[in-house]
């Protein structure tokens, strides 16, 4: 699926939270970033999938395969009653694990 400009966002945020950037080189920090918004998404995208039912997951994956993000995003509003609680909930847990607060 298309990386999110909010699941980019997000993981900038994480890493300034964490800290320790200063005095690394910007090319470092920026695929910092891209290897951490690309977790972000794998475990959003894990999580979507464990909240769709068995029925729409050929229909999920042949969308996936087209990548049409905005018809991706309109499946799963469609198939996942609280879409926005299932993201909200798995960037909880992410930072909790990535921060080591819990």
């Amino acid at each position: 699926m298309a990386i999110s400009p909010s699941l980019e966002g997000f993981a900038k945020k994480l890493l300034e939270e964490r800290g320790g950037l200063e005095g690394l080189n910007p090319g470092t920090v920026q695929q910092m970033e891209a290897d951490l918004t690309g977790r972000l998404e794998n475990r959003v995208n894990a999580a979507l999938i464990e909240n769709l039912s068995p029925q729409y997951l050929e229909e999920a994956e042949r969308l996936v395969d087209e990548g049409d993000a905005g018809k991706i995003q309109q499946f799963f509003q469609d198939h996942i009653p609280n879409v926005s609680d299932v993201i909200a909930s798995e960037l909880l847990m992410f930072r909790q694990t990535y921060l080591n607060v819990v």
